[in-house]
């Protein structure tokens, strides 16, 4: 009896290590699923925030800030990727939208809040004065009165479409001047051939000072026509391969009468450049029209500085003034017809110098301050310099 018992216990002992046993690896099963899982997701956390720093374009995750009455108060950074943070030098997270942009205003930063509250997404193009930035943002709700947004800088693509504008009009300008152009010159020239000739009567002696007058405003009108002309984009050009010191070195004597009639001074900063492909004659009345733009930005005394040198493959010439600077209401459109800054200005000298550094394969920058301005005309250079 006492064998049947202990056999018995014996069976109970085993069943109890096979459920055990079972329990066991059930246990290790689920820890392997769970450590897998787990893997899975630091894993898939690698990955997306492989994805979310390597992104090119900023991207930051917001959350909305509402006060005890549900009022907007501000968005706040959660995170910013790898590309944000390079571009504003540190890590945004924790800081309000309002001071990283503080001349964003309001109503901009609660658009983006409504993207989080309602749902609905939102593209948009903004304006950092600060960062003196456009960018194009597009903003998606997360949930939780969170949204994302991603930004793209977009600062050299407007720089490009008004660029596009500005071409648009001269080529509207051009095509004006080529067509009507020669016709109003011709009546002009017969107008003035008989005027002379009425100054050399001496029945008109009387009126020779008036008819001087009438002379001068004809050769003014006939100065405007040749500008037009000027404007052309089928205008013949010669490029010929050439240094633009010797253009200038040549010019200098012309400038520095120009100068002293004006009751300024002129110097030159000529630095070690390649050789370009240019129109002389062209750039020579480009340096002109700039140069004389330049004296009478100035007040009396004032010193312009013609420059050269050689920059990343460019080769570029400044025009440097000492003058007020240009009003931003102007710079915007500068070079475009009829847009000037003088009492009796045309405004078709500068879109001239476009409508030249544009046939002459390069392109004109500006940079003004209350301190000056200075035109930078830019060629590709046809050869490098160490």
């Amino acid at each position: 009896m006492a064998q049947n018992l202990n056999s018995r216990k014996n069976f109970r002992a085993a069943k109890q290590a096979r459920k055990l046993r079972e329990i066991t690896e059930k246990l290790k099963e689920e820890i392997r699923a769970r450590q897998a899982a787990q893997k899975a997701v630091v894993t898939s956390e690698t990955r997306y925030r492989w994805l979310f720093d390597n992104i090119p374009m900023g991207i930051a995750l917001c959350r909305v800030l509402l006060d005890d009455e549900g009022n907007f108060i501000d968005n706040e950074y959660l995170d910013v990727n790898l590309s944000g943070r390079k571009y504003h030098g540190k890590n945004l997270a924790g800081m309000r939208t309002k001071d990283v942009f503080p001349d964003i205003s309001d109503e901009i930063r609660e658009e983006f809040a409504k993207v989080a509250l309602t749902g609905h997404p939102l593209t948009k193009e903004v304006y950092s004065q600060k960062l003196n930035e456009w960018g194009r943002m597009w903003a998606y709700s997360l949930g939780n009165r969170q949204f994302v947004v991603i930004t793209q800088k977009i600062t050299e693509q407007k720089k490009y479409e008004e660029e596009l504008v500005r071409l648009e009009r001269l080529n509207l300008v051009g095509e004006l001047a080529a067509g009507i152009g020669h016709e109003i010159r011709n009546p002009l020239t017969t107008v003035r051939g008989y005027l002379q000739m009425f100054q050399r009567n001496d029945q008109f002696k009387e009126y020779h000072n008036q008819l001087n007058t009438i002379i001068e405003e004809l050769d003014r009108a006939n100065d405007i026509i040749t500008d037009f002309l000027s404007l052309a984009k089928n205008k013949h050009v010669q490029l010929k391969p050439g240094n633009i010191n010797d253009t200038i070195r040549a010019l200098y004597p012309l400038l520095k009468a120009e100068a002293f009639l004006s009751g300024h001074e002129v110097q030159t900063d000529i630095g070690d450049i390649p050789r370009i492909c240019y129109d002389d004659k062209e750039i020579r009345q480009l340096i002109l029209n700039l140069v004389r733009n330049g004296f009478e930005a100035m007040d009396s005394g004032g010193t312009l500085t013609i420059k050269t040198y050689y920059y990343n493959n460019k080769v570029i010439l400044d025009i440097q003034d000492k003058g007020p600077g240009i009003p931003k209401e102007v710079l915007d459109k500068l070079g475009t017809p009829f847009v000037t800054t003088k009492e009796n200005g045309t405004g078709l000298g500068l879109s001239v110098c476009y409508r030249i550094a544009e046939r002459n394969n390069a392109n004109i920058e500006v940079n003004s301050s209350l301190k000056g301005t200075t035109l930078s005309v830019i060629f590709k250079a046809l050869e490098t310099i160490e």
